[in-house]
């Protein structure tokens, strides 16, 4: 028997969890395994295209969890709008110093 003041635990929509599977680890993955293919390739490619699709996929999935599914961070706090711009920063940093790292390193070996 539940009491009145229970807080009663809330679920989450499929879409959400499955933009946070994505922004959390899936799209993550993609960018290493893009990245190392394009030390392979040791050359500009359709590679580079497919990388930056998958920053602006991860972008877009972080930006529409916070914004239509009640979005929650790491920590499963809510996220609010603050929360995107600083993942967006700080994805966009690392990616374009993983990016320019993985075109240095594709020159030298």
């Amino acid at each position: 028997m539940s009491h009145p003041t229970a807080q009663q635990p809330q679920y989450d929509r499929p879409g959400g969890c499955l933009l946070r599977l994505f922004w959390m680890g899936f799209g993550n993955m993609a960018l290493v395994l893009i990245a190392i293919l394009i030390i392979q390739r040791r050359a500009f490619s359709a590679l580079d295209a497919a990388y930056w699709v998958v920053v602006a996929a991860l972008l877009a999935a972080r930006y529409v969890d916070i914004a239509r599914f009640a979005g929650r961070t790491t920590d499963g706090e809510p996220a609010m709008m603050w929360h995107f711009r600083r993942y967006a920063l700080r994805l966009l940093l690392i990616a374009a110093a993983l990016w320019a790292g993985v075109h240095g390193f594709a020159r030298l070996v």
